[in-house]
């Protein structure tokens, strides 16, 4: 099963700004992540539905 992935309007602005390298690296994590979101980040709990949240950083790519 796929899971979708939803940005913020915060993050997607902020995604959308960044080089195309390192945007490259972020949409890899974030298909990973829609694969198997229990094996990445921690859980956010919120009106009842289970929501996953990772911190993704620049530093290091």
């Amino acid at each position: 099963m796929r899971y979708e992935v939803y940005l913020s309007p915060r993050a997607k602005k902020q995604y959308e700004r960044l080089d195309n390298h390192i945007r490259r690296k972020i949409k890899t994590e974030l298909l990973e992540l829609e694969d198997e979101p229990y094996g990445k980040g921690f859980s956010l709990l919120r009106l009842g539905a289970e929501l996953r949240c990772i911190k993704i950083s620049h530093a290091g790519v």
